[in-house]
């Protein structure tokens, strides 16, 4: 399984293997994003990283 990198603006850990993206406050269309491939992923619009699991001891 690839690693992420360090370069998202945000990054979010979530429990589930399907996400949803509006982009917050600066909004753009809602995407649906599947994690099961590598466990994670960027929104195509804002580059939100979306990760599945709990952030790692190096993270924070």
């Amino acid at each position: 399984m690839p690693t992420p990198q360090t370069d998202a603006p945000e990054t979010v850990y979530v429990e589930t293997e399907t996400v949803r993206c509006d982009g917050g406050e600066l909004g753009h269309p809602m995407v649906y994003l599947n994690l099961t491939k590598d466990g994670w992923i960027d929104c195509p619009y804002c580059d939100k990283r979306f990760v599945k699991g709990p952030p790692s001891a190096g993270a924070a």
